[in-house]
């Protein structure tokens, strides 16, 4: 349940060949988690120092891709993505909320706020 929630681990498609990432840290400065998936291991890690810049680290497994969301950022507003600025886009979640997304490819990837 933490991967889930905490770190915001779900699946966008059947079989998680697409999966988003949404963490929802609260007050917590820093958090690691793994997750298992048919298609293999999720990892993300973050940073939010207070009056800094959120990073997260995530892992999305080969012949997945991925879409990461991050706290205080709207659709039209940029994150750097491996340290290129990407502007988010708006997202409708399975379960019916909208968030702000960049995309990711399986891999390792840092993205952060700007």
């Amino acid at each position: 349940m933490v991967p889930e929630y905490l770190f915001g681990i779900s699946p966008l498609a059947p079989g998680w060949s697409s999966i988003l990432i949404d963490p929802q840290p609260g007050n917590l400065t820093s958090g690691s988690a793994t997750m298992p998936t048919p298609r293999g291991q999720v990892t993300v890690a973050f940073t939010n120092p207070s009056g800094g810049a959120f990073t997260a680290t995530v892992t999305i497994p080969p012949t997945a891709s991925g879409k990461v969301a991050l706290p205080g950022i709207s659709a039209g507003q940029q994150m750097l993505v491996d340290g290129t600025a990407v502007t988010a886009t708006a997202l409708q979640t399975p379960s019916g909320h909208t968030v702000a997304v960049v995309p990711v490819s399986s891999g390792t990837h840092t993205v952060s706020t700007s």
